[in-house]
């Protein structure tokens, strides 16, 4: 278990972009998997595939933020004893963007380092926060991000870095990049918990601020920001209708050419 690590899971939007969804989009099956030898069908949603992966980090405990209409998750996902975690929950009122969900989790977190994983997002390799947080440690790092491939930068993050992982820009949502891929996951220790904490302290409430961001302004104030490409990965949305499309949705098999 890694005892100076925590696990971060903002899960506190509205799902807008899957409306009129009735329920927490992070509860949506993405995958039937089959159960022992009778072949049954088990179905995992978004936010267990992200346990998961916490718990191939050896976390032993994550935060869960989210909404107070979303009491969904506690009677699923418990004390976090069918994951092998130890899983806490953290309320936020309003969602206020992603930036602002992980500090909520700035008061217990402590001087751990903190594994920031989306409840909403599949990627692939499961194991990428396990790598992760060994490479922040052995890179010395105050960030570590996961960047993955992407067709569609420009509605996400998309990182520039040199050959050695070093991140010189983190943009978001730019209108036009030439930069093909995205990040997806991060680690950072507690000298940028401490920043971003910092950072939004000293900004309005109502004003947005974005994760990407605050990365991008990390690298200006001389952090380390280093990041691994996952060039065989790969990194799907599952908050959008696109996204949810790619993961449960194949084209039908062609119809033979006659003549």
């Amino acid at each position: 278990m890694r005892n100076d690590f925590i696990g971060v899971v903002p899960a506190a939007g509205r799902a807008v972009r899957l409306s009129p969804l009735r329920y927490p989009k992070e509860l949506l099956p993405i995958v039937y998997e089959l159960d022992g030898e009778e072949r049954r069908a088990q179905p995992m949603t978004a936010i267990e595939y992200t346990l998961r992966a916490m718990r191939q980090a050896e976390l032993q405990r994550v935060l869960l933020v989210v909404s107070p209409a979303k009491a969904d998750f506690f009677s699923l996902l418990g004390g976090g004893g069918d994951y092998g975690i130890n899983l806490g929950y953290l309320i936020q009122e309003n969602a206020d963007g992603l930036a602002r969900a992980v500090d909520v989790a700035y008061p217990w977190v402590g001087e751990r380092y903190v594994c920031l994983a989306l409840p909403d997002t599949i990627y692939q390799p499961l194991h990428g926060p396990a790598l992760l947080c060994r490479e922040i440690v052995s890179r010395r790092a105050d960030v570590m991000l996961g960047v993955f491939p992407t067709d569609r930068p420009e509605q996400l993050g998309p990182v520039t870095m040199d050959r050695h992982g070093r991140v010189l820009q983190v943009q978001e949502k730019p209108a036009r990049t030439d930069v093909r891929n995205t990040w997806g996951m991060a680690v950072w220790s507690p000298t940028f918990g401490h920043f971003l904490h910092e950072h939004l302290a000293a900004v309005p409430q109502t004003q947005d601020v974005h994760l990407g961001e605050l990365f991008d302004k990390a690298i200006h104030a001389g952090l380390k920001v280093e990041a691994h490409f996952f060039a065989g990965g790969s990194y799907r949305d599952a908050g959008t209708p696109e996204g949810l499309a790619s993961l449960l949705l194949r084209p039908p098999p062609r119809e033979p050419h006659e003549g």
